[in-house]
C-alpha cells in the first residue's frame, strides 16, 4: 500500500508520539497504539485484503483464547494463509506480511518485544508491507550498538521503529 506523502507524514507523527511516550515513561498505552492498527486493518479491508486482515486480527486474539480454542484458531490461520494465495492482489506480499506479523506476535509472546512495539510493527506492515522491517531492523541494530557503547541496559524500541520508518518513507520519496 502506498501511503503517499501525507500518509507517510501522518504515520511518522503517530510514531513520534509513541516514541515520546516510550522515552518518557517506558510504556506506550493502547489508546495510542491501537488506533493505528485499526486504521491499517480498515485500509487493507477496503482494498480487499480480507484474508490478511482476518489473519492479523486472529493472531492478536489468539493469546486471549482458552487453550482448547487455540488449535482451532491455528487451523483458521493456516486456511487464511492459503486463502491469501488465491484472493490477494499481491499474494507474495500478503504471505510475507502474514509471516512477519506471526513472527512479531511470537516475539511478543516470548517476551522479546513489548506489546506496544508488536502492535505498531503490525500496523506498519499493514500500511507499507513487510519491506518496512528492513530499515526498522537496521535502526534497531544501530540503537542496540549505541546502547552498548553508552552502557545502557535498554533503550525504548519505539525510537528505532520511528527512525526506521522515517528512513523507509524518505527512501520511497527520493526513489
Amino acid at each position: 500500500m502506498n501511503l503517499g506523502m501525507a500518509g507517510s507524514l501522518i504515520v511518522c507523527a503517530w510514531l513520534a508520539a509513541c516514541a515520546v511516550h516510550d522515552l518518557r515513561s517506558r510504556t506506550v498505552p493502547a489508546w495510542l497504539t491501537l488506533p493505528g492498527l485499526f486504521i491499517a486493518l480498515l485500509l487493507n479491508e477496503a482494498q480487499g485484503e480480507l484474508a490478511l486482515v482476518a489473519f492479523v486480527a486472529l493472531v492478536f486474539v489468539l493469546s486471549d483464547l482458552p487453550l482448547f480454542l487455540r488449535g482451532l484458531v491455528c487451523l483458521l490461520l493456516l486456511a487464511l494463509f492459503v486463502l491469501a494465495l488465491l484472493t490477494s492482489a499481491d499474494p507474495v506480499a500478503a504471505e510475507l506480511s502474514m509471516l512477519a506479523v506471526l513472527s512479531i506476535w511470537l516475539s511478543w509472546k516470548f517476551n522479546l518485544l513489548g506489546g506496544a512495539d508488536a502492535q505498531v510493527l503490525a500496523a506498519l506492515i499493514l500500511f507499507c508491507g513487510p519491506a518496512i522491517l528492513v530499515p526498522v531492523a537496521l535502526m534497531n541494530a544501530i540503537q542496540g550498538l549505541a546502547g552498548m557503547l553508552m552502557k545502557r541496559k535498554t533503550i525504548p524500541a519505539m525510537l528505532s521503529i520511528l527512525t526506521g520508518a522515517c528512513v523507509f518513507f524518505a527512501v520511497q520519496t527520493l526513489f
